[in-house]
């Protein structure tokens, strides 16, 4: 992993002299890596390595492990570019110089450029606007692993925290907050703001995201926040709201000691004081070996993605032979809901594959057909019909949501990017695995892990899959 990154002014010959100079080892280099990225110069050092990124607009000196340690000799002799002179650039009217500096931004990872970006983020040119945003997201996960220092400051000023006082996309503001409810420590005043920003926030994801984060990070200064929050549950699964109803409930007496909260009186209150309890362990994090829809509703609003950059997607993508391809990551989803068989809650890994990020199209639709030319489709393109599973971790991600796009409605739910960027739903999609055919997806309220037999004749969509590694295509 990068440990500093130094963005380099001038001739990148003359920064390749100079650390020729230390002593350490050249070792050859490709001249091109993924992004489009060119590798000028590497070195290896002690226990650590080095490398000279061109990215297309600028040259990035990367630093690894031991060779960090230099840094600062490095950046006395090299003609490395300042956060200030950065922050300058990014006020740029020239696009090539401000995007440059966002490049610089994202690969730094310095916090004191966060507020030069957010005033990008307003520029009238709307891709360098765009720009802004991508970098921004680029640097959430750092940020929020930083305790957000320079946020705080920014937060401190205004009386709300940056980031919610633009508007970037709902996903960016969901994992934020997320990342702040997968730890355990006490909230930072600067991350206080954060979660008092979520409160307000528009979005139901977020706020019941903020309610976990309140209580698992013991932000006592909030329980007036939490105590006014309501849950917006209009459109959610019935089940689903129980659950957000009861959350308040538990978070308020989790936050203040008070134990576990009385239910409403009801004819089902055992059943409900049973459910109490398992929010409670569910939202302080507890282990619980209870696996249902409650457990799988709190992973989902408040467990971060490991990686949301690839999701960002318009929908505006039209595959046909040669679809865009999505990478599904081969790390652990959580598929199923709480049931048995092929609806039982469980944890899955899906081979390294790709799938297209739409389903194949048809003039200004879907291309509906039977199984067999799905089929033969599939295998005249040298691709695959993905099977229930892979196509259940392309559409719900990892952290176990109900829909592509959260748990919730969605006005734009058809092209609402799912966690590995696929769009496009709707439809009731082919998927095949040894038991044969099943139809995935539909439109909502249908979610993400129901699967059916087709009828006899039935036409449906085609969502292609293609593999990175031979051997792991669905037959």
């Amino acid at each position: 992993m990068t440990a500093v990154a130094l963005p380099l002014a001038g001739d990148p010959a003359a920064a390749i002299a100079v650390i020729d100079r230390l002593g350490w080892r050249r070792v050859p280099v490709g001249t091109a890596r993924a992004g489009g990225d060119r590798v000028l110069a590497a070195w290896d050092a002690l226990d650590g390595a080095a490398e000279l990124i061109h990215d297309g607009l600028g040259v990035i000196l990367h630093l690894r492990e031991g060779c960090y340690a230099a840094a600062a000799s490095l950046q006395r002799v090299l003609a490395v570019r300042s956060s200030t002179d950065l922050a300058a650039d990014l006020a740029s009217r020239d696009p090539v110089t401000a995007a440059r500096a966002m490049r610089a931004a994202v690969a730094t990872g310095d916090v004191q450029l966060v507020e030069p970006l957010l005033a990008a983020t307003r520029s009238d040119d709307a891709a360098l606007a765009g720009e802004a945003q991508d970098a921004l997201a680029a640097m959430v996960p750092e940020l929020a692993q930083t305790g957000l220092a320079a946020l705080g400051k920014a937060a401190q000023r205004s009386g709300r925290d940056p980031l919610f006082s633009v508007a970037i996309p709902v996903r960016w503001r969901r994992q934020w907050i997320r990342r702040l409810a997968a730890r355990s420590d006490p909230a930072s005043p600067a991350e206080l703001t954060t979660l008092a920003a979520a409160f307000a926030d528009p979005d139901p994801e977020v706020r019941a995201a903020a309610a976990i984060a309140t209580v698992r990070r013991r932000a006592i200064p909030l329980a007036a926040a939490l105590k006014k929050w309501q849950p917006e549950d209009r459109g959610w699964a019935c089940e689903d709201r129980l659950v957000l109803r009861a959350l308040r409930d538990v978070a308020l007496a989790e936050l203040g000691g008070l134990g576990q909260p009385s239910p409403p009186p009801g004819p089902d209150g055992e059943r409900r004081a049973g459910l109490y309890l398992h929010l409670a362990a569910c939202i302080t994090g507890n282990l619980t070996e209870r696996r249902d829809r409650a457990w799988l509703l709190i992973r989902s609003l408040s467990e971060p993605l490991s990686s949301f950059l690839g999701s960002d997607s318009s929908g505006e993508s039209t595959p046909g032979p040669a679809p865009d391809w999505c990478p599904i990551p081969a790390i652990e989803h959580w598929l199923g809901d709480d049931g048995s068989g092929a609806q039982a809650i469980r944890a899955v890994i899906p081979t390294t594959v790709k799938i297209a990020r739409t389903p194949i199209a048809e003039g200004d639709g879907v291309w509906h057909v039977d199984a067999a030319t799905a089929a033969e489709r599939a295998t005249r393109n040298g691709t695959a019909i993905p099977d229930p599973d892979t196509w259940e971790c392309a559409a719900r991600g990892p952290d176990g949501r109900r829909f592509p796009w959260g748990n919730g409605p969605d006005p734009d739910w058809r092209h609402a990017p799912s966690p590995c960027g696929c769009t496009g739903w709707g439809a009731w999609e082919w998927t095949r695995d040894g038991d044969g055919w099943w139809l995935m997806g539909g439109p909502p309220p249908s979610p993400v892990w129901h699967r059916r037999r087709p009828q006899p004749g039935e036409k449906a969509a085609v969502r292609l899959l293609q593999s990175q590694d031979p051997g792991s295509s669905p037959r």
